[in-house]
């Protein structure tokens, strides 16, 4: 009975390596066939790796990987990777969205995620902000401005600038198509020095203004930023 059990157990594990081997090529396969789009950019795009981890309405989180290239001069970004679904490519370019996807992508998280890079590296500073009072939100002061109608990246961006730290913590997007309010909040910003910008380590997206942080919907940790090759 013992030499049946451990038969078993030597077969049902060889079964769980090939299936596991299966999944793997079928994801790269997938994600082979995309067609990734390089967006006309005058500077050096940067990419980024990022675990994602998304959260739905009743607490259930699962994990997955992006893959991100992110352009500052002409405002654009693209998301590709592999979801259960299928393989999948987004891309934002100032304020219009593709998305190879059945749901279409989600254009009000797309723009926060763009939002949150950007703001952290100063790259909006140029396209003319009407900056309000200062708020209190978490026991934060913050700074908001918000980016002039008929920016680049689009109507209904604020920009949260911490007081104490001169950084943009917040990003909300009040996107008029979608009816959705969404705020990137971002993480130890500092310098990366292979890309040589201010970028955000992590940035968690909330459904929700920035003085009312609940609702989360992801979090993405940027595993690192690199000159494109594209």
């Amino acid at each position: 009975m013992k030499q049946l059990h451990f038969s078993l157990t030597i077969v049902a594990t060889i079964l769980l390596i090939t299936a596991g081997c299966q999944e793997s090529q079928v994801s790269t396969e997938s994600q082979a066939a995309l067609q990734v789009p390089s967006p006309a950019c005058n500077d050096q795009a940067i990419e980024a790796e990022g675990i994602v981890t998304i959260f739905d309405s009743e607490g259930s989180k699962y994990f997955t990987h992006h893959q991100y290239r992110i352009c500052s001069s002409a405002p654009s970004l693209v998301i590709w990777g592999t979801e259960p679904e299928g393989a999948f490519v987004t891309t934002l370019i100032g304020k219009e969205l593709t998305a190879s996807d059945k749901q279409g992508g989600d254009k009000a998280v797309t723009r926060a995620i763009l939002g949150s890079l950007l703001a952290a590296g100063g790259f909006l500073d140029e396209m003319g902000m009407e900056a309000g009072s200062p708020v209190k939100i978490g026991g934060i002061w913050y700074i908001p401005s918000q980016l002039v109608a008929g920016s680049l990246l689009g109507d209904g961006i604020t920009l949260f600038e911490n007081r104490s730290t001169g950084q943009v913590d917040m990003v909300q997007i009040v996107d008029a198509s979608s009816g959705k309010t969404v705020t990137a909040r971002n993480y130890n910003i500092r310098q990366f020095d292979r890309v040589k910008k201010t970028l955000p380590v992590s940035v968690d997206i909330f459904e929700n203004p920035a003085n009312s942080l609940t609702n989360r919907k992801m979090h993405i940790r940027y595993l690192d930023f690199n000159i494109s090759n594209q």
